[in-house]
C-alpha cells in the first residue's frame, strides 16, 4: 500500500493556476482592484483635506474620521471579493479539502473533504484543516477497472474507468442532486496537489504491478 499526502504549497500554486486560467478571472480580479482604487483614493483625498485645513484639529475631526471610515469599506470588500474569487474560479477542485490517495493491492481510493463556500476552511490556506471522519467523500476505483490515466495540463489528474464515488450523509440530506449513498462514474478528476510531482507516472506504475 502507498499513500500520497496532500501539500498545501502545492495546493496553492495548484488553486492560483486554475483560477487564473478561468474565464471571469480578468473580470472579478478587475472589480476588486477598482473597489481597492476607491478607497485609496478617499484615503488621498482625506489626506489632502486634513492638511490644509486650518486648525489642524478641526480638519481632522471634520474629514479625518469620516473619510477614513468611508474609505474602508471599499477597501474590506475589494480584499474579500479578491479571495472569494480565487475560490469560485478554481471550482470545483477548491472545494477539496485534505485530498488524499491510496493505493492498496487491488484499487485505488481519493479521499477528500468538500469545503462549504460559506465556512472558514473555504480560504484557509495556512495550514491543514482536521475534518471528521463520516463527512469525506471518498472515490474508489478496481486496479483492473481504471482505462486511463492522465494530465493535460499537470494541475488535474483525470481517471477515466469503472468507479465510485461514496457520498457522505451531510450532503446526501442537503443536496436533493445525491439520493444514493453510492453513485457510479466512468470518469473522476482531482487536483495534483501533492509534494510528489509524478502523481500520474506513479499510479501508471502502481497499475503494472
Amino acid at each position: 500500500m502507498r499513500i500520497l499526502l496532500p501539500d498545501l504549497h502545492a495546493r496553492k500554486r495548484v488553486m492560483r493556476e486554475l483560477a487564473i486560467r478561468h474565464p471571469a478571472w480578468k473580470r472579478k480580479l478587475l472589480f476588486c482592484l477598482f473597489l481597492l482604487l476607491v478607497g485609496f483614493v478617499i484615503i488621498a483625498l482625506t489626506v489632502k483635506l486634513m492638511v490644509t485645513q486650518t486648525p489642524r484639529a478641526i480638519g481632522y475631526l471634520v474629514f479625518g474620521v469620516p473619510g477614513l471610515t468611508v474609505a474602508i469599506i471599499p477597501i474590506i470588500y475589494g480584499v474579500i471579493r479578491y479571495v472569494s474569487a480565487k475560490h469560485e474560479c478554481a471550482l470545483p477542485y477548491s472545494s477539496y479539502g485534505n485530498g488524499t490517495i491510496t493505493m492498496f493491492q487491488d484499487r485505488l481510493e481519493f479521499t477528500y473533504w468538500e469545503i462549504r463556500k460559506e465556512t472558514p476552511e473555504a480560504t484557509e490556506e495556512g495550514h491543514m484543516i482536521d475534518y471528521p471522519d463520516n463527512d469525506r467523500t471518498i472515490f474508489s476505483i478496481d486496479k483492473d477497472k481504471i482505462r486511463d490515466v492522465s494530465t493535460e495540463d499537470g494541475l488535474i489528474c483525470t481517471i477515466s474507468g469503472s468507479g465510485k464515488v461514496k457520498i457522505p450523509d451531510w450532503k446526501r440530506d442537503g443536496d436533493q442532486f445525491f439520493l444514493d449513498k453510492i453513485q457510479y462514474v466512468s470518469e473522476f478528476s482531482f487536483p495534483l496537489a501533492f509534494a510528489e510531482a509524478d502523481v500520474v507516472q506513479i499510479i501508471n506504475n502502481w497499475r503494472r504491478s
